[in-house]
C-alpha cells in the first residue's frame, strides 16, 4: 500500500493527507458535528478522536516537499489557478489515466478530489489536469483573507539544495529549492553536478546560512563513492517528487 499498490478510497488517502497537514495528529473522519432538536437542545455533538502518531518535525519534512511539489514540482500549474498563499500537496495519476487526483492543504483546511468514472475507463488526463483545477477552486473559495503559514516546529533546519542532485546549491545550480531536514541531518556538501569540488560545511556554521545557499567556503577532496550513492538517491527521491 506504501507504493499505491492497492486500492484506497479519496477519503483514506485525504484523511492520510489530513495527519500531516495537523502537525503528526491524527482525526478520525466524521459527517456529523451535531444533531439539535425542535426546541434547540442539542441532543448529540460528535466527540473529537485525535492521536498524535507521527513526530511533528517528521510531519513538517513531508509539508516542506509537499509545498516544493506547489511551487516547482507537478502542481506547479496550482500558481496559474490562482493558489497564492501557503499550500502543500500532491498530484496522483493511475496506470493507464483511469483515475486523477489532488490531495492538499492549507494549516487551516485539507482537500481531496479524485476524477474519473464509475465504470474505470482512460480519462486521457493526469491529475494535475483534471483534479487539480477543482481541488484550487476549491480553496481559493475558502482560503481566508490573511492566510497563515505552516508552523515549522524547533527540531526543523532548512537548506537550499539542488533536486537534482541532492546537494546544497551553488550559484551555478540552474534550479534550487528550500527544503526542511530534521537537525543535523541537512547535505554538507555542495551539489556535486555544479559545483566542481565537494566542500564541507564548516560544522560551526549558524544555522541561518544554511538556509541561504550559499556555497561553502572550505573545499575537500572530491566525495568517494558512497558519498556519490548518497547524492543520488537524495537526488532520485526529490526528481520523483518535482517530476
Amino acid at each position: 500500500m506504501a507504493i499505491g499498490a492497492d486500492e484506497m478510497t479519496l477519503l483514506e488517502l485525504t484523511s492520510a493527507y489530513q495527519t500531516f497537514a495537523s502537525a503528526g495528529a491524527q482525526a478520525t473522519p466524521y459527517a456529523v458535528e451535531s444533531v439539535v432538536d425542535g426546541n434547540g437542545r442539542e441532543v448529540y455533538r460528535h466527540a473529537q478522536d485525535v492521536h498524535q502518531v507521527i513526530d511533528p518535525n517528521v510531519a513538517y519534512l513531508m509539508t516542506g516537499a509537499l509545498k516544493s511539489v506547489l511551487r516547482s514540482g507537478t502542481g506547479a500549474s496550482s500558481a496559474r489557478l490562482g493558489v497564492d498563499f501557503p499550500a502543500a500537496g500532491k498530484t496522483g495519476t493511475t496506470q493507464d489515466y483511469k483515475d486523477g487526483y489532488f490531495i492538499g492543504y492549507t494549516p487551516e483546511v485539507v482537500c481531496g478530489v479524485w476524477v474519473g468514472f464509475d465504470q474505470p475507463a482512460p480519462t486521457g488526463m493526469t491529475g494535475a489536469q483534471s483534479a487539480l483545477p477543482a481541488w484550487a477552486d476549491f480553496m481559493n473559495a475558502t482560503a481566508p483573507d490573511a492566510p497563515e503559514d505552516f508552523a515549522i516546529p524547533s527540531g526543523i533546519e532548512m537548506a537550499t539544495i539542488d533536486p537534482t542532485s541532492g546537494g546544497l546549491a551553488t550559484p551555478a545550480c540552474p534550479r534550487v529549492v528550500s527544503l526542511p531536514f530534521l537537525i543535523g541531518s541537512a547535505p554538507r556538501q555542495q551539489c556535486p553536478l555544479h559545483g566542481g569540488l565537494l566542500a564541507s560545511v564548516p560544522p560551526s556554521m549558524p544555522p541561518d546560512a544554511s538556509m541561504s545557499g550559499e556555497a561553502p567556503v572550505q573545499p575537500s577532496p572530491v566525495a568517494s563513492p558512497s558519498q556519490s550513492d548518497v547524492f543520488g538517491k537524495i537526488g532520485s527521491f526529490f526528481g520523483s517528487l518535482f517530476h
